[in-house]
């Protein structure tokens, strides 16, 4: 690579994605004196798509809604939905990468934008999923909160809590 006058280069990889995967620039300056350590450096990276592409993302996208269409029709044949799945233990808050905080998350957004405006489902549960809970056990306060003798809601999804989800689920 070579600079310009104005100390401007460009570096162009033709295999970069296919054969090539990854590039590190490491910048590196030899100073003459100890007051010469204090040097400028930024630089950009863009990446230019083929034609191609385009193509091959629309043959994946429909391969992925054949196989959604498969997994609802099975899913169908156990009496079972594509929304549904089961919460079996405690859960709250500071969990992460959990399969059962995420289906609580899918069901706290299928309640709609009362409970859960966010609608994130991330596997992590953190304080707006835990925000979400405490609107959804408000909102079922006597099945959820007296029986235990509770007038606000925790954040924390209990027994009652995720009897009263298997309930609407």
């Amino acid at each position: 690579m070579a600079l310009d006058k104005t100390q401007k280069g460009k570096i162009s990889l033709e295999n970069f994605g296919k054969e090539i995967n990854a590039l590190f620039v490491v910048p590196y300056v030899q100073a003459d004196k100890a007051s010469d350590y204090s040097y400028f450096f930024s630089w950009a990276a863009s990446i230019r798509r083929d034609q191609g592409d385009e193509a091959e993302i629309e043959k994946l996208l429909l391969i992925i809604d054949g196989l959604k269409k498969k997994i609802a029709e099975i899913l169908a044949q156990n009496g079972q939905s594509a929304g549904q799945c089961a919460i079996t233990s405690n859960l709250f808050l500071g969990m992460e990468n959990n399969a059962e905080v995420m289906c609580l998350q899918r069901f706290l957004k299928l309640q709609g934008p009362d409970v859960y405006p966010e609608g994130l489902v991330t596997s992590n549960f953190r304080s707006l999923t835990r925000q979400a809970v405490i609107r959804f056990q408000q909102k079922y306060i006597s099945e959820i909160l007296t029986p235990a003798g509770l007038s606000a809601g925790t954040g924390f999804v209990g027994e009652r809590t995720r009897a009263k989800i298997s309930q609407l689920w």
